[in-house]
């Protein structure tokens, strides 16, 4: 398999494997490469450069992408069901219609992202940078964001039913229209949000 740049159409390098599923591919760069729609189901992706790199309606289940370069990369569309990006750098990415279901993002840098319309339901954000994040309409019932910076962020129509936002930076965020039935706000950080009615919130303050 010929990997190439999504700009420039060269060769980036050849892989024997025509099947990248439980490829390892930790540690190579990958910047700006051309990924659609590949299937990388359970791929070791770890510390992979992947900058730029397009990985649109590409099949990630389960694949570990830990501290991966994901800045600037289009993961839209993608299946990250079950995926690790722990402490990934994914500032600036593309990740709207993302499915990200019981994704591990601890740490992450999502800085920046664009995870409109994204599923996120029992994701774990815990700790992660999501300030000036977009998450218009994204559905993240059920997540744990325990001490997430989302300083900024648009979560405008966003599901947060149930979700763990104990301590969470929600500064300046745009919350209007959000559902936050039975989502945990105990510390959490309000200081000029646009709120919806969180009336159902628990620990509101």
């Amino acid at each position: 398999m010929i990997i190439r740049n999504r700009f420039t159409n060269e060769k980036i390098m050849e892989i024997e494997e025509n099947d990248l599923e439980e490829a390892d591919l930790s540690g190579l760069n990958l910047n700006n490469a051309d990924l659609r729609k590949l299937n990388l189901t359970g791929a070791s992706l770890d510390g992979t450069k992947l900058h730029n790199a397009d990985l649109s309606d590409a099949i990630l289940v389960g694949a570990s992408l830990v501290e991966a370069n994901l800045v600037h990369a289009n993961l839209s569309n993608a299946k990250l069901m079950g995926a690790n990006l722990y402490k990934a750098d994914c500032a600036g990415a593309d990740m709207s219609d993302a499915n990200l279901h019981e994704a591990d993002l601890i740490e992450a840098n999502l800085d920046c992202v664009n995870l409109s319309r994204a599923y996120l339901a029992s994701a774990n954000l815990h700790d992660a940078d999501i300030s000036s994040g977009n998450l218009m309409d994204a559905d993240l019932s059920g997540a744990s964001l325990k001490f997430a910076d989302l300083d900024k962020a648009i979560l405008r129509n966003a599901n947060l039913k149930g979700a763990l936002l104990q301590y969470v930076d929600l500064r300046n965020t745009d919350l209007e229209g959000a559902d936050l039935t039975d989502a945990d706000l105990t510390g959490a950080d309000l200081t000029k949000a646009l709120l919806p009615d969180a009336s159902g919130a628990i620990g509101n303050p």
